[in-house]
């Protein structure tokens, strides 16, 4: 029994012996602060489950029982702990706040990375943040998606749901979402409207889309512009007005004579329009009657027709022109006209031979010799020019001249003291004598 217990032992104590593996080496650590170190590290390994004794910072623990490796940390002073290493180091991202000392790059390499089952994930206080796909990008909530402060969107928008406003309404059919200043809101879509082909709508007196077919009007079939009641006849034009229209001006075409640019709808060839630059042209009937031209600032008025006059006949008096009375004349001032009344003829006394002159004309010419003298008619006056010719002395007068004289007694002398004879112009260098005459 002694010998048994004694093998006994000895069996036991080889088992121990060999059960229990300690090595020791010098190994590199980093402390906390980033420093290298060197330190004996002891290496222990057993299948008891027993902590080595003594351990040292950095010693390694083998716990084949327990299937776990160990490393002695006397970080924590008051009580140095083995930290298992075969799971997950206790103080990690898991569970210890932290801050990065540097820049980090987490590569994928082709895997998946997938966070779930928070009750919230934060990312707080960054400067700028990017989330950015290569394909999709999805944001699920079940409850919703909130978007604080200003959002812009460079691209488009597709939207498969609804629109909520401010009071995460969606509105009715047909609403619109409207500004309320301080936020959105549905509201009834007043621009949704329809009409009668060619209606043109303007607000109303409500401040809504409204129509009046009756005084505006777009003729889509026969591309025109109706304004006011609509015409019956002659309406063929791209704008029909019925009443009056008030412009500041209008750019009109030159028109011509049988188709004046300002002319009637039931005379079409009756109106005005400009003949040249500068020029109106007054037409009745396709012939143009009345022509105002201007010339280096100097107007001129042409009557082409018959002038007929039912009314006075203004001179250029100031301030507004007068009349005349009954038997004036309208006479040239040489800058404008004046009514006056016409003088009573000039008696003009000739003594001795005489040739007419433009001057004389519609004067009373007397005679007065003792011998007889010649009156003589030039050419070249005017026809119509007139004088009236008086023999005052004894001395006769006898008419001649390069012009030609006809008498049909052919007479061209006085007949004596107090006689008298007319001369006018008949034709071109044409005269007719007629009186109290002797050959």
């Amino acid at each position: 029994m002694i010998e048994y217990n004694k093998n006994t032992y000895i069996l036991l104590f080889a088992f121990i012996i060999f059960s229990l593996k300690i090595n020791a080496q010098r190994v590199r650590v980093i402390d906390n602060k980033g420093t290298i170190k060197i330190v004996n590290s002891t290496v222990t390994t057993n299948i008891t489950g027993i902590a080595p004794t003594n351990p040292l910072e950095g010693d390694i623990w083998f716990d084949t029982l327990n299937s776990e490796i160990k490393i002695y940390d006397t970080e924590p002073l008051s009580a140095p702990i083995w930290r298992n290493m075969s799971g997950y180091y206790t103080d990690n991202i898991y569970n210890i706040d932290g801050n990065l000392t540097s820049n980090r790059f987490v590569g994928g390499g082709g895997n998946q990375l997938r966070f779930s089952g928070f009750d919230r994930f934060d990312i707080d206080n960054a400067n700028y943040v990017l989330l950015q796909s290569n394909g999709y990008f999805d944001i699920r909530a079940t409850t919703g998606i909130n978007l604080y402060s200003d959002t812009r969107i460079t691209g488009n928008i597709s939207v498969q749901g609804g629109y909520r406003d401010s009071g995460s309404n969606y509105g009715n059919v047909g609403q619109i979402l409207s500004s309320t200043n301080t936020g959105t809101s549905w509201i009834d879509n007043t621009a949704a409207i329809t009409g009668t082909t060619g209606s043109i709508f303007f607000a109303g007196a409500t401040g809504n889309p409204t129509e009046n077919n009756d005084q505006l009007f777009w003729d889509e079939t026969n591309k025109r512009l109706q304004v006011g009641l609509a015409f019956t006849n002659n309406i063929n034009n791209k704008l029909n007005v019925r009443g009056a229209i008030r412009t500041t001006g209008l750019n009109n075409a030159d028109g011509t004579v049988g188709t004046p640019s300002y002319r009637f709808t039931t005379d079409k060839d009756t109106g005005m329009y400009k003949p040249a630059a500068d020029e109106i042209g007054l037409v009745v009937g396709g012939k143009e009657a009345i022509n105002i031209d201007e010339t280096a600032n100097n107007t001129t008025v042409t009557i082409k027709e018959t002038l007929k006059l039912d009314g006075a006949l203004l001179d250029s008096s100031l301030p507004n022109g007068n009349a005349g009375t009954l038997g004036q004349i309208l006479s040239s001032t040489g800058t404008a006209t004046k009514w006056i009344t016409p003088n009573l003829a000039m008696i003009i006394n000739k003594t001795s031979d005489y040739t007419l002159t433009l001057s004389d004309n519609g004067n009373v010419l007397t005679f007065n010799s003792t011998t007889d003298i010649t009156l003589t008619v030039p050419t070249g006056l005017p026809i119509g020019y007139n004088i009236s010719i008086y023999q005052i002395g004894t001395g006769k007068v006898t008419i001649q001249g390069g012009a030609t004289i006809l008498n049909r007694l052919s007479r061209f002398k006085t007949a004596g003291k107090d006689a008298g004879a007319g001369l006018i112009a008949t034709g071109t260098n044409i005269f007719h004598l007629t009186g109290d005459l002797k050959k």
